[in-house]
């Protein structure tokens, strides 16, 4: 997760990391500082929030749907424009497209689509066409699970927002 991937930047710089997280296993390689040490203790704080049905959007049911339905369109034109750009075997384009990807998927929480739109952005950016091939097909794959992720999220809210249906 994104946690994770900060760590690993920070290594670098020779910093003492502590980690709040309740979900951690008392026994695992990561150790659990109590909040209010971490915060005592620290510097510098960064806060990373799993994309969940309750933290998205705040909590602001309407805010979530419209997003939803934001990523669902920008996806569906991202997809089809990479559909276009490797039938063409345009694989410059193909890198942005992985880069605008990139980020609408990140921004949804979906790491599986922005790792292998980062793979498509930086083949397609080299010039490595067999790898850009390859990557396109990755991101194709993910966003479509991307995509059948989103819609069930908005399935469960409509399932909840209508009287009578059990959620």
């Amino acid at each position: 997760g994104i946690g994770r991937q900060v760590a690993k930047r920070l290594a670098g710089f020779g910093v003492e990391l502590l980690v709040h997280d309740p979900m951690l296993a008392p026994d695992g390689p990561v150790v659990s500082t109590p909040l209010d040490e971490l915060l005592a203790r620290s510097d510098v704080v960064t806060l990373h929030c799993p994309l969940l049905a309750e933290t998205r959007a705040d909590g602001d049911a309407a805010y979530a749907a419209e997003l939803a339905a934001l990523y669902l369109t920008s996806l569906a034109d991202g997809v089809g424009q990479l559909e276009s750009a490797v039938a063409e075997a345009r694989w410059a384009d193909a890198g942005e497209l992985g880069h605008r990807l990139k980020g609408a998927a990140a921004q949804m929480g979906d790491a599986a689509l922005a790792q292998a739109a980062a793979e498509l952005q930086d083949a397609g950016r080299s010039g490595d066409a067999r790898r850009a091939s390859r990557a396109a097909g990755a991101v194709l794959r993910a966003a479509g699970t991307s995509a059948q992720t989103v819609r069930s999220w908005q399935a469960a809210d409509a399932d909840r927002s209508t009287p009578g249906v059990a959620g």
